[in-house]
């Protein structure tokens, strides 16, 4: 199987694959949900049986994963297959008839806010 790149998919040669692609995006929501870094998710997920029972997947003690360059690795995968506008016409055509006042544009600040900072004098 090929990715957009026409390069084969799937582990490099003489490397297994620990993560399915459901796991994969498991990991991805755990991620989010955890807030931890790509580090940090690494160490929970190989001590934390429940963390990979929701992704799916058994890491045996005897063989953790060292590599925590894994998960930036998942993520752009992801990211390279992933069609942004088809996504958002989906979403968009799902939740149209929940929304009221379309012509109505709101955003959230924290975004702004997160980098204001007071002046010195």
């Amino acid at each position: 199987m090929y990715g957009k790149s026409r390069r084969p998919v799937g582990p490099a040669p003489g490397r297994r694959n620990r993560f399915s692609p459901s796991a994969k995006i498991a990991l991805m929501v755990l991620k989010a949900y955890t807030g931890f870094s790509d580090r940090q998710l690494v160490e929970h997920l190989n001590g934390n049986i429940h963390y990979q029972i929701f992704c799916g997947i058994m890491i045996p003690p005897s063989l953790p994963i060292t590599n925590f360059k894994i998960v930036s690795a998942i993520r752009n995968e992801i990211a390279s297959r992933l069609d942004i506008d088809s996504f958002q016409e989906l979403l968009a055509s799902h939740w149209k008839p929940y929304l009221d006042n379309l012509h109505v544009c709101m955003t959230d600040a924290t975004c702004y806010e997160s980098h204001m900072r007071f002046l010195r004098t």
